[in-house]
């Protein structure tokens, strides 16, 4: 940190600015031409990384490069010692997060006014190529006159660098962040930007972010932003202009190509069709809300009259006429010419005047010209109300424009195709390749509402419990015995291969499927992805269930909504990884996916491996497929994943730690060992 009164080159530091990861700003003054600059100086620790300092240089590239009078200007750029320095202009005021802090919602002839500098710089730097890929309130400064200076291009992407940003990087604040962003998508574009203008308007206008700012879940954040509709602005502040909250529609789509696609429309559309704040003809002053704590105060136009205002109002409504009436005669002609020409053309003259009337519903729904023909968006909403319409399809899974539906199965689609972890990559279009097979579409509606229900883990649990009690009950002692008897040899093959006690072997899997009895024949691909697809959905179908029976929804319970929140939040990711270890590693040993089934809770087969354990599944028939739920693969599988895993030994002690591997609960590993001694003692007495 560097105190006041110390001195690089020929600037003297006054105080500290502020601070961020790249480094700290202080304010300055040039000696020489006694005016107060901003130094910014890369971080000590950072100058190490040469990455660091080769985006810090860039920064300094792009800020040289923009010359704008709402973009904060660079003034020099060297380096000190071992210190690397950027001088800028230092632009004086608030940041726009700090006005919106102190005034609330901006009222909307002043937001335009303030928002309307910011595309001007926006647009600027977009005509040179440059995305500046982190706009928000905070990189905005007001000023006297509510002068905007946008600032900190500290993530900038020139178009066609690829240089610096590495695929699959996130650049951005998280609420501002566009959803091609979340999903570090390789093709960001200047629409991103439209994106995130577009939500700091939303919040200039109604003084909040439009996502869930209470939640401690970033995660959560990024899946809204993805997946859940803005709500209107309009809740929060109901004098917004429906042409406003049009165009904050159009620029904040999820689908970047049915986005609003440039500055220029936006700028467009907002100044040209905006109606300015009215002149009241008999006071002469400017009607306009306005707040006592903006830096800014409204303007108003004082009554003041003179000689000249006492000339002859027949004279002034003349001077006034006249212009008017010629304006209407141009005006009638200009219109008679432009029908005429588009009937010649079958065209519109201008995207504008084409935007202007077909581009926006009566409310807030943008739509971009070139989807009119296209394959009608699909409706999530039929599936809220009618679970009979459960399917799983490739139109579930994705928006039209390909994009996945929602943030877990972008997370899906990332870990499979990530040349790293177990298995082999899987590639999109393979994933789609399953989910077109018939097979594939069965969701087990009934388990999902189940799972979906609130409370619903206290009444598993129980059921866990009272299952538990039923393995040392004479039958299932008899069935044991049986087991040990009908396949021996299978037993002792494996038994001897991998050096494991049959007895364990048979209670282990009496334990996880009571020696096939209760075993689920559900395939494993269907129950992961409708959990990662329909899992939301299946909740918000059983609280309006709830509620038509006249009941109270749980989930007003601002506690039990959380660990709801949270249970369904870790279901999904779980899922996520399910998937992942069944498609890469049934790819890698070329097995089908679709053919693997098991319990709802996504364990396969007799021995209830999870798909991640699939690589210790052995083909013990050597058939050429693995099928867990057949006893020649089963049986090795367990003896395998005992002496790889759980590093088995026949001790008192080897036993009990290589099963607790198996399952890690103390009560499961001494269950398993009591019921093995007691079906082996009956089984040697027969």
């Amino acid at each position: 940190m560097l105190n006041a009164g110390v001195t690089i080159r020929d600037y003297r530091i006054l105080s500290k600015l502020g601070e961020g990861g790249m480094g700290s700003v202080y304010l300055a003054e040039d000696i020489n031409l006694e005016r107060k600059v901003a130094v910014k100086i890369l971080n000590a620790l950072l100058t190490e990384d040469s990455k660091f300092i080769e985006r810090f240089c860039q920064e300094a590239r792009v800020q040289a490069s923009l010359l704008h009078p709402n973009i904060v200007s660079l003034y020099n750029f060297f380096k000190e010692d071992n210190s690397y320095c950027m001088i800028m202009e230092h632009a004086e005021g608030i940041t726009l997060k700090e006005l919106i802090q102190r005034t609330g919602l901006i009222p909307e002839a002043r937001a335009i006014k303030i928002f309307g500098q910011m595309l001007d710089a926006v647009g600027y730097a977009h005509s040179k190529g440059i995305i500046h890929r982190d706009i928000k309130p905070s990189n905005v400064i007001v000023g006297t006159g509510d002068s905007v200076k946008i600032m900190d291009f500290g993530i900038a992407k020139i178009l066609g660098d690829k240089s610096l940003t590495r695929t699959g990087t996130k650049m951005g604040t998280v609420y501002y962040m566009s959803p091609e962003q979340i999903r570090a998508g390789k093709d960001i574009d200047v629409r991103t930007d439209i994106y995130s203008l577009g939500i700091t308007f939303y919040e200039m206008l109604t003084g909040k972010v439009p996502f869930n700012t209470e939640t401690e879940s970033e995660f959560e954040i990024m899946n809204d932003i993805i997946y859940k509709d803005l709500p209107d602005p309009r809740d929060y502040y109901g004098a917004i202009s429906e042409n406003t909250v049009n165009v904050i529609t159009g620029m904040t789509k999820k689908d970047k190509n049915s986005r609003i696609n440039s500055i220029k429309e936006c700028n467009y559309l907002i100044r040209n069709r905006y109606s300015e704040p009215t002149i009241n003809p008999s006071e002469n002053t400017i009607i306009q809300e306005s707040n006592k704590n903006d830096i800014s105060p409204v303007p108003v136009i004082e009554n003041v009259k003179n000689d000249s205002q006492e000339e002859s109002k027949t004279g002034s409504k003349l001077k006034i006429a006249i212009p008017v009436v010629m304006g209407c005669i141009l005006a009638l002609f200009l219109i008679i010419y432009l029908s005429q020409k588009r009937n010649d053309t079958g065209q519109t003259i201008s995207n504008y005047s084409q935007n202007s009337n077909s581009d926006y519903d009566s409310r807030n729904s943008y739509q971009n010209p070139a989807q009119n023909s296209a394959e009608p968006e699909f409706n999530i909403n039929d599936l809220l109300t009618d679970a009979t319409k459960w399917q799983i399809s490739k139109k579930l899974a994705f928006l039209p424009s390909g994009a996945p539906r929602n943030l877990y199965l972008q997370n899906l689609l990332d870990k499979l195709e990530s040349t790293d972890g177990e298995g082999v990559p899987v590639t999109k279009d393979e994933f789609i390749s399953y989910l077109n097979q018939p097979e594939a579409r069965v969701v087990y509606t009934d388990k999902l509402i189940k799972y979906a229900t609130p409370k619903s883990r206290e009444i598993q649990e129980q059921e866990h419990v009272d299952y538990t009690q039923l393995f040392m009950q004479e039958n299932r002692l008899a069935a044991g015995v049986d087991f040990l008897k009908k396949f021996n040899g299978l037993l002792t093959e494996s038994g001897d291969r991998y050096g494991i006690l049959p007895k364990d072997i048979v209670s282990i899997l009496m334990w996880e499927s009571r020696l096939g009895e209760i075993t689920g024949n559900y395939q494993i691909f269907n129950i992961f992805i409708s959990q990662i697809l329909l899992l939301d959905i299946a909740q918000q179908y059983t609280i309006s269930q709830i509620k038509s029976r006249g009941e109270e929804n749980p989930l007003n319970d601002p506690e039990l909504q959380q660990r709801e929140t949270k249970r369904l939040e870790i279901r999904k990711k779980s899922a996520v990884k399910g998937l992942t270890s069944l498609l890469r590693i049934c790819k890698s040993k070329g097995s089908d996916p679709l053919s693997q089934k098991g319990s709802w809770g996504g364990a396969i087969g007799f021995v209830q491996f999870m798909p991640f354990n699939l690589k210790y599944a052995v083909d013990g028939d050597q058939d050429g497929s693995i099928d867990l739920s057949s006893w020649p693969d089963a049986i090795p599988s367990v003896a395998n994943y005992l002496k790889v895993v759980g590093k088995y030994n026949d001790t008192d002690k080897g036993r009990w730690r290589a099963i607790l591997r198996y399952n890690p609960s103390p009560e499961y590993s001494n269950g398993v060992i009591v019921y093995a001694d007691e079906i082996w003692r009956r089984y040697q007495n027969n």
